[in-house]
């Protein structure tokens, strides 16, 4: 599960919080209304931009194992980077829901549009590659 945050909802939030006289520190968490997995994420873009995608999962049983192998093979043979490894495993098989439930109480409302919003951010990075 992911939690987005359209850059939209960002702003708005910032917006909104110089509005208020804020004493201490305070740390809030800011995010689209909705969670979404990445199952859902993958197919939106893929639908949008009409390619056929079969979208298959590996256990976190299995792919912690293998995430810690590629760590440790890229040690090994002097890579930077891999595609998986275990903190990358971590990272995609968390919970990433956020509690906006004190934003909200300091008058934040976070847009609902997040598919039009995902989508335009595609369609950017599309005409900036052209």
């Amino acid at each position: 599960i992911v939690a987005l945050c359209q850059v939209q909802n960002l702003v708005d939030f910032l917006l909104r919080i110089l509005e208020f006289e804020v004493d201490d520190f305070e740390i809030f968490h800011v995010a689209d209304p909705v969670t979404v997995t990445l199952r859902e994420f993958v197919s939106l873009i893929a639908r949008y931009l009409g390619v056929k995608h079969k979208i298959g999962s590996i256990p976190v049983a299995a792919a912690a194992p293998i995430g810690l192998f590629l760590d440790m093979a890229r040690k090994v043979i002097n890579v930077d980077q891999s595609y998986l490894s275990l903190e990358r495993v971590r990272e995609l098989s968390g919970n990433w829901k956020t509690d906006l439930s004190k934003a909200i109480r300091w008058g934040f409302r976070p847009r609902d549009d997040w598919r039009e919003q995902i989508l335009a951010t595609v369609s950017w990075h599309l005409q900036r590659s052209r």
